[in-house]
Parts: C-alpha cells; sequence; structure tokens
C-alpha cells in the first residue's frame, strides 16, 4: 500500500492488468466502432492495446475516510507522484472537451490498423505504415486517422485556491492548475469547495524528456485528479458535528443567558458594543430558507458606519477570521468584476472561462466588505443582484450563465467628511444610493 501511494501513477496501470484478470468482461454493452476494429484485428490475429477496450475507469483512495487534506503551499518535491489529498475552493473551470488517447490509423494499402498512445496535450500522427505487409511487399502504406475507432476521454480543467484559512496572515493566495478526466468532469462549477484526490505531477505540456530541460530546467507542475468530489462543510454541517453542544445549550436552564455568553464571545478585545455584536450573532447563524412554503433569503445584510478609529475594521476582521466560508476585501481594492465574476482567457487552451468573485466564493459564507464608501457607484450596482436574489447573472464573451451568490454581506463605511454629522439625517451622512441602502437589513451608527 506504502508502495502503491508513493507512485500512484505508476503502479495505475499494473492494477488494471489485475483488474482485467479479475473482473469477467462483459458483454451487455452497446455496440461501436471500438469493437468492430477489435473484431477485425482478432481476425488477423492483430493485439489490441488494453486501454481501447477497457470499459471502466480506475479510481484510488487514500485507506480511511479521515484522511487530512494537504494545503496547496505544502506540496513540495518530495511529494510529486504520491497519492495526495487537496482541498480548496475552484476559481474557474473550463468547459468539457474530448481529449484524444488512442490515436487509431488504418494503412491504404494493406488496411491493418495501427494504434498510437497519445500522452500529453500533444501528438504527432504516425504517417507511414509499419506492418509486416508492407514491409514484406516493399510498398510504402500511408496511414489514415481513423476517428471513430480511436479512444477519447473528457477532459476539463479546474483552477483551486487555496481556502482563506491556509493563508498565512499577508501572503497571497496560492493557486494550482487540476486536471480532470473522464467522469471527474463536470463535477465543480466556479465558488465551490472541492475535496480532490490526485497526484502532484510535473505537467506534461512543457515537454518529453530532453524537450522539456532544453526548454527550461524549472518545469511546470500540475496536480492529476483521481477523485472529485465537492466538499459540503457548510453552517448545516457544522451545525450537525456540533449537535451534542447543541443539546447542552438547548437544555440550558436560562436561554438568556446563554445568548449573553455568545454575544460576549463576539471580539471579546472590544468593549461594549452589544447590539452590533448581537446582530453579528445573527448575521454568522443566518435565518430560515423557507417562509409558508415560499423559498425566501435567509441571509443578512448588514451595514456599520462611524467615525474612523471605533474598530468597524476590527469586527470585520473577527467575523472573517471565525466564519467556516469567508471573504475580506475592501472597496477601494475591489471593483465590481471582482465582486461579482469575470470572464477571462484560459492561458493553456485560448478558451474564454468564468471566474468567480469574492461574492462568489464566499458561498455559503460571509462576505467582509470594509471602506465601502471608496468604491464606486457603478461597482455598488453590480451587486444588487447578489444582495437580493443571492445570484450573479453573467452574459458576456458568448457565456450565458448564473452563479450562487448565497453570502451574508458585512459591510463597514465611514461618513462623508469623515465625521458623522448628528443634524443630517443618515442618507446625506454617506455616499450610498437608495437602492443599495434598501438591501442593507441591519445598519448601525457606531
Amino acid at each position: 500500500a506504502a508502495r502503491i501511494s508513493g507512485n500512484v501513477l505508476g503502479y495505475a496501470e499494473e492494477i488494471k492488468r489485475v483488474v482485467d484478470t479479475i473482473v469477467p468482461a462483459r458483454d451487455d454493452f452497446r455496440e461501436d466502432s471500438i469493437d468492430f476494429i477489435a473484431a477485425e484485428a482478432a481476425a488477423a490475429g492483430q493485439p489490441l492495446p488494453a486501454d481501447l477496450t477497457r470499459r471502466y475507469e480506475l479510481v484510488v483512495l487514500p485507506f480511511g475516510t479521515g484522511t487530512k487534506p494537504k494545503p496547496l503551499r505544502a506540496l513540495r518535491a518530495q511529494t510529486i507522484g504520491s497519492l495526495t489529498v487537496i482541498r480548496g475552493i475552484c476559481v474557474s473551470a473550463t468547459t468539457v472537451r474530448p481529449k484524444i488517447e488512442i490515436l487509431t490509423s488504418v494503412c491504404e494499402v494493406c488496411a491493418e490498423a495501427t494504434f498510437q498512445m497519445v500522452s500529453g496535450d500533444r501528438v504527432t500522427p504516425q504517417l507511414v505504415c509499419g506492418s509486416s505487409r508492407c514491409k514484406t511487399s516493399g510498398s510504402v502504406g500511408r496511414l489514415l486517422p481513423q476517428h471513430r475507432a480511436s479512444k477519447f476521454a473528457k477532459y476539463q480543467e479546474l483552477r483551486v485556491q487555496e481556502l482563506p484559512g491556509d493563508v498565512p496572515k499577508g501572503a497571497i493566495p496560492r493557486t494550482m492548475r487540476v486536471v480532470c478526466e473522464g467522469e471527474q468532469t463536470r463535477v465543480a462549477t466556479a465558488g465551490q469547495t472541492v475535496r480532490i484526490v490526485g497526484a502532484y505531477v510535473p505537467d506534461p505540456s512543457t515537454g518529453a524528456g530532453n524537450e522539456a530541460f532544453r526548454a527550461s530546467t524549472m518545469v511546470k507542475t500540475m496536480f492529476k485528479a483521481i477523485h472529485v468530489e465537492l466538499d459540503k462543510r457548510s453552517y448545516v454541517e457544522a451545525a450537525d458535528a456540533m449537535a451534542a453542544s447543541l443539546a447542552e445549550v438547548r437544555a440550558h436552564p436560562d436561554r438568556d443567558m446563554v445568548v449573553d455568553k455568545l454575544v460576549r464571545s463576539i471580539a471579546p478585545e472590544i468593549f461594549g458594543m452589544e447590539d452590533v455584536k448581537k446582530a453579528m450573532l445573527c448575521l454568522l447563524i443566518g435565518g430560515s430558507s423557507t417562509a409558508n412554503g415560499e423559498p425566501i433569503r435567509a441571509d443578512l445584510n448588514m451595514l456599520m458606519m462611524g467615525d474612523p478609529g471605533v474598530a468597524k475594521s476590527q469586527l470585520l476582521k473577527w467575523v472573517a477570521g471565525v466564519a467556516p466560508r469567508s471573504v475580506f476585501t475592501t472597496g477601494k481594492g475591489s471593483s465590481g468584476v471582482g465582486l461579482t465574476a469575470a470572464v477571462s482567457r484560459d492561458p493553456q487552451t485560448n478558451e474564454t472561462v468564468l471566474e468567480g468573485g469574492a461574492l462568489v466564493l464566499s458561498d455559503n459564507g460571509v462576505c467582509c466588505i470594509d471602506e465601502f464608501d471608496k468604491m464606486d457607484i457603478k461597482d455598488q450596482v453590480a451587486i444588487h443582484e447578489a444582495m437580493e436574489q443571492q445570484t450573479i447573472s453573467i452574459a458576456k464573451a458568448g457565456i450565458k450563465a448564473t452563479l450562487n451568490a448565497r453570502t451574508s454581506l458585512l459591510a463597514a463605511l465611514n461618513p462623508i467628511g469623515g465625521k458623522y454629522d448628528r443634524r443630517k439625517p443618515l442618507h446625506r451622512n454617506i455616499a450610498m444610493t437608495a437602492p443599495i441602502m434598501s438591501r442593507f437589513d441591519l445598519m448601525f451608527v457606531i
């Protein structure tokens, strides 16, 4: 087991050979062009590649269900090739495309099939037949590709980013290119947290053998996915894991005392502000998602405004640190595209891909925006749909999609001029339009 875990991709072919000998072949599949090629090759006594006729995919999982995922920044050279579990946020996902694995070509002279194994993202087709018939007759047979008889696999690339809790303070979150094939495609979309089992390997697109080292001694790396699943950790599952604690809270004789303890536990280094902390407690807990059988928004949107130096940013950072899933950003350093979603071009495939912003990455969590007043008005308009409908609709560059943004928005801002004027009404003290003010459920002047 240790040898297989240390070189999982190297032992994959050996495991498949063992499976071929143990598992009986099924004959209830619908016949396709590969079956006809196999029948012709068997009649001619020509061997076929085993991968061409296999009807299954090999998935290798680590022993035990409690295997701890490894942070992306913990992947080292010693990890290359070994079975590894990672966990992160899917930032972008390409469209699923067919990738050729075995190229089948037929000679126009002797009609014998030639099978060429393909590795990496480039292939040089064989042009001249090398069969014994053509060599004996002295003819030069040209090979014609037969795509119907070739084997293709579904191919998709993900870009996975570190979870906020795995990023050290002051560091930039790292991303990893993840390659998914076969049934592991179409599992994750932008904004979802994924748990991936696979191998940390060099990128074959940089070249093979001496070609890679002639290009550069620094070889690019990627993560080859073997099994992809969505990470279901959320507030609901966190509550299920704390069933014993919840039972103890419900059995407490004084319910109000429990609430007071929870309120005092929020940012204990900040004195007072009980009402603000109680509102933050409600924001972290959330509400019911249905009312009279109809779906409603269960996440609160909260706004704090006040003079500089009243610990608004400290409260935001505390909530971002304690929430199971959160994103912290500032209004000046964020744009409407960065908060919602952006359409970019994949450098590997040159295709347009959809990348989720801060509100998408904090789905089922909390998005904290500091210095909300420094954000441009047009950028504030971009988050109207996310605050009310909890979705983000995109129609750009031929991509039309709707992403989930089921997040609670916690924002803080300074009044106009840096000082709150009690003689003026609220809307004259802050630089914010009426439509976005109406989308905040709770507003506090501190």
